[in-house]
């Protein structure tokens, strides 16, 4: 009976201070801009294994590494010091933008964009071997991929028992993403059976550029810090629809989903 007294107690309290949060935050009609983070990952396929989450720097034989300045390619000389990327100790790295107008209690429409770099991306397919002369051996890979994604979309934003009660909303949009991505193809150079490791050659490089269509779908919960200010955290899940090209090296190519799972927080502006 006591639990039972205690656990409807906390209850009252969690509802009371969550209606309180909410009741603060709305204003009908208002605009709000906002500006924040995601972490968050890329899930499923080729895509979603190139350019999961991760932590950086890698081994350097793995991926986003660098290649002698004594290649060729093109039948020119290829002077790139890849040491110079920037690879950051996370990625992906996302940055949010957004505004919004309260059409009432219930209901909000907003436009969002997200800058999104992916610098240490593994593609760990395509590996093929051989022998050379002297006994030497070679190992081609894909290396080095990278991705740059803007994605815009409107959005609608549900508040089901309304703002002036509770800051739990439901989101839904449809949206447009520019989307770039480089892979480069390497040799790598062994020597003794692989034992020492000689060298490594750039072979070629590819790049492609494309807008895609999508969606989004999103819950989180909007926290008031003053009358003008709030904080709003949501879990979303964006997808986007590329047309599917097995033949192309590029991960946006070789899926017919491109699904990413994040945590968005951001601070938000009422004027």
């Amino acid at each position: 009976m006591l639990k039972s007294f205690k656990y409807y107690n906390l209850l009252f309290l969690l509802t009371v201070f969550i209606s309180s949060a909410g009741a603060q935050t709305y204003r009908a009609p208002g605009f709000s801009l906002s500006f924040g983070v995601t972490v968050g990952s890329y899930s499923g396929a080729d895509f979603g294994s190139t350019y999961a989450m991760r932590f950086f720097p890698p081994n350097n034989y793995d991926y986003g590494s660098n290649y002698y300045n004594n290649s060729y390619y093109n039948n020119g000389y290829y002077n790139n010091n890849y040491n110079n990327n920037p690879n950051f100790f996370y990625n992906p790295i996302v940055f949010d933008l957004g505004g919004e107008i309260n059409v009432n209690e219930f209901l909000s429409i907003g436009i969002e964009t997200s800058f999104l770099w992916h610098t240490a991306g593994y593609p760990g397919r395509g590996y093929t071997s051989g022998n050379l002369s002297g006994n030497r051996y070679y190992v081609d890979r894909w290396d080095n991929a990278m991705l740059y994604a803007v994605p815009i979309f409107l959005n609608l934003k549900i508040f089901p028992f309304g703002q002036r009660y509770s800051p739990v909303y439901f989101s839904a949009g449809y949206g447009e993403q520019y989307t770039n991505e480089s892979i480069d193809r390497v040799r790598e150079i062994y020597n003794n059976e692989y034992t020492y490791y000689g060298s490594k050659y750039l072979l070629a490089g590819y790049s492609d550029t494309k807008w895609l269509s999508g969606f989004k779908l999103a819950v989180g919960v909007r926290y008031s810090i003053s009358p003008y200010v709030s904080n709003e955290t949501e879990l979303k899940v964006t997808n986007f629809f590329p047309d599917r090209n097995i033949n192309s090296p590029l991960a946006m190519n070789r899926t017919t989903n491109i699904t990413f799972i994040g945590i968005t927080t951001k601070m938000r502006f009422s004027f």
